[in-house]
């Protein structure tokens, strides 16, 4: 037992410090994972999954089971805490996913130290870390990735039918599960009508059940997106028609993007300790790593080739299964031509995972032909290339916006605009709950959305109201105030102080709230006449 307990001590504090730096920074509000915090309390209260709880019932949010997991916790401990059940649902994701990644490296590497080093470096990443603070689906969706890949590892099929049935339902890029999974299970001649059975019966439930209450499988922020590309310049993206050669090049855009932005950071920055102690060793190989330009990205591209082919030769087929989502990933990107950055923790864990055990592959090998007992010195600094100071930072709390207990452990970066935003609609959502009931139209609706509970939101980009979207395509244009006349909202917000078009339609300013604005304009509410 003693024994035991010493073997998975490792992994649990792994766990336990990612857990604690999420619980430690606090919960980070960003307006588009209210929306789904909305559907959710809407669940917990009235046992309605939809946006609005009167009406037609539209279902705005892309992760179903995230939005049903939150409505039965909201149920049992208040619904008002849902944001806070988001970041204590995430810090157990951590905690699990700390002995997924282990028994995934272990698989790989076959080798203990190694594998427990890597998952003390996943689980403690500063930007994954940074958005489940802000409660989106990301933590959940690497579980059952990465649960997925292991129950099929064990032969579980009939569980990993049902983990692969449900992650597209947690996010959409988790189809990719589906194209691993099938393929390998077809090739080892292991599918049968009873698993393509338990695949097919949570997506045929959700047929029935979205069907019968939106009359649309697909939820409606999606539809949004394929057809306001015609009329909002802010949606072109969606649906632009291009050739391959466009998509690649604009695959390749944004994986620089995500290069410049993320993985850099992360990667070279936290690598800054060991290219130090890499110039002691030999200054050519620091060097390497620092030129400009160069940093690690020939690494991640040389390591994805070269492990599948080193565990093809070791006759370990299996394990090469754990680095496809990489490559899929950027196919995910071609294809949609959209990044989110609730869509990057899993590939960032993805690179991270896949950079590391590439290294201890590659000095094990090695070392078969230098003879010398390097191997772990050279798999440790790499390991800790990555620990330094992973953008972290003590937050000192010099503004007034950084709300908190002094100084922590946090990321280096936080969003005074996004907290601003969060102030503003929070206050106008409590101020309109005192007043008389009625309808308010806006676009951004997730924050107002989420506080508001004296009747039903409009959000004018359409991806929580299909009606909405309805409008813009018979009129064949965005065009806001058709919405407006149409629908005739009791109150409008972020609209611009003395608006004339909406003075026309006998709209007038009830509220303002200068201290916290909302991109160019104070917070406003107009009330019909």
């Amino acid at each position: 037992m003693n024994h035991r307990i010493i073997y998975y001590l490792p992994i649990l504090i792994s766990g336990l410090v990612g857990a604690s730096l999420l619980l430690i920074m606090g919960h980070t509000p960003c307006d588009d994972a209210y929306i789904t915090f909305r559907h959710a309390r809407n669940f917990s209260d009235h046992f309605i999954f939809s946006w609005n709880i009167t009406g037609k019932y539209d279902f705005g949010s892309t992760t179903p089971f995230f939005a049903f997991l939150l409505g039965i916790f909201g149920f049992i401990f208040s619904s008002q805490n849902i944001p806070l059940i988001s970041l204590y649902v995430n810090a157990f994701l951590i905690l699990l996913n700390a002995f997924l990644f282990f028994y995934i490296v272990l698989e790989i590497t076959e080798n203990y130290a190694i594998s427990v080093a890597i998952t003390f470096l996943l689980s403690v990443n500063s930007y994954s870390i940074r958005i489940y603070s802000q409660g989106f689906e990301s933590c959940l969706f690497i579980t059952f990735f990465f649960l997925g890949l292991l129950l099929l590892q064990r032969e579980k099929y009939k569980s990993i039918m049902i983990i692969t049935s449900l992650i597209p339902f947690v996010r959409p890029e988790g189809i990719i599960l589906s194209i691993i999974v099938l393929p390998y299970l077809l090739f080892r001649r292991k599918l049968n009508f009873k698993l393509i059975l338990i695949y097919s019966a949570i997506p045929f439930l959700w047929i029935l059940f979205s069907l019968f209450l939106y009359s649309s499988i697909v939820p409606q922020s999606i539809v949004a997106k394929y057809y306001l590309q015609k009329y909002d310049p802010m949606y072109e993206i969606y649906g632009k028609n291009t050739n391959l050669i466009d998509n690649l090049k604009l695959t390749f855009d944004y994986i620089k993007e995500i290069w410049n932005i993320i993985l850099k950071p992360v990667i070279l920055y936290n690598a800054e300790p060991g290219v130090k102690f890499l110039y002691i060793i030999n200054d050519r190989l620091g060097n390497f790593f620092l030129r400009s330009g160069n940093e690690l990205l020939l690494t991640i591209i040389f390591m994805l080739f070269f492990v599948p082919i080193y565990l093809y030769r070791k006759r370990k087929f299996f394990s090469t299964v754990y680095y496809t989502y990489v490559p899929f990933f950027i196919i995910f990107l071609g294809y949609s031509k959209a990044l989110s950055p609730w869509y990057i923790p899993i590939w960032i864990i993805s690179c991270l995972l896949l950079l590391n055990t590439g290294f201890y592959l590659l000095a094990t090998l090695l070392i078969k032909y230098i003879k010398k007992p390097g191997v772990y010195i050279l798999s440790f600094t790499v390991i800790l290339l990555f620990l330094g100071k992973n953008l972290y930072f003590y937050n000192d709390y010099k503004y007034e916006w950084q709300k908190g207990f002094g100084k922590f452990y946090a990321p280096a970066h936080w969003d005074k605009i996004e907290y601003n935003r969060f102030n503003a609609y929070k206050n106008a959502a409590i101020y309109l709950n005192k007043q008389s009931q009625g309808t308010v139209a806006m676009h951004e609706v997730g924050f107002f959305g989420f506080y508001y509970t004296n009747g039903n939101v409009i959000d004018l980009s359409g991806l929580c109201s299909s009606r909405v979207v309805k409008i813009y395509r018979e009129k064949n244009k965005k065009d806001n105030l058709a919405v407006i006349n149409e629908l005739n909202p009791s109150y409008l917000i972020g609209f611009r102080k003395n608006d004339k078009e909406l003075e026309s339609l006998n709209y007038e300013i009830i509220y303002t709230d200068e201290k916290f604005k909302i991109f160019w304009n104070e917070s406003i509410i107009y009330k019909k006449k």
